[in-house]
């Protein structure tokens, strides 16, 4: 029998998690960082980010707690699950965000208006505390 959790560089399988992966089931963020993770061909400029550290980003409005998390986002390419969740709720509907200096994607598939908010504020921020400037703008987020 399996014992849970099953822990692969920081991300951490749960059986519920597992579950996930069935024919018609939603994917818990926990399973996409796994999957990001467990990817053997990414390259060294690529930067996998835990889901949690993206959602603390989104709702972290403090300047001193974000840029303590500087040294976590390095590398020319950033990629992150993030989903549609609203201050003090939940999110129901995953989407996989890549970040660059120059471009940011957000790969999902229901062009999930929440999302999209999410995912330029995440980039956004991600760009300020990359350069240090509460007042850095960055561009608009690419759908696909």
């Amino acid at each position: 029998m399996q014992k849970y959790p099953i822990q692969y560089k920081g991300a951490q399988l749960h059986k519920r998690d597992i579950e996930s992966l069935a024919p018609s089931q939603w994917l818990t963020s926990e399973a996409i960082y796994y999957g990001l993770l467990s990817e053997t061909q990414i390259d060294e400029k690529v930067k996998i980010i835990d889901p949690s550290l993206a959602t603390f980003i989104l709702f972290n409005n403090d300047w001193d707690d974000l840029i303590d998390v500087k040294n976590e986002l390095v590398g020319s390419y950033i990629i992150t699950a993030i989903n549609d969740a609203q201050k003090g709720q939940t999110g129901s509907h995953w989407g996989v965000l890549l970040y660059s200096d120059e471009q940011s994607i957000l790969f999902d598939n229901t062009h999930n208006k929440q999302l999209i908010i999410n995912g330029n504020n995440i980039a956004s921020k991600i760009c300020q505390i990359r350069y240090e400037d509460q007042q850095e703008e960055s561009q608009s987020l690419t759908e696909n």
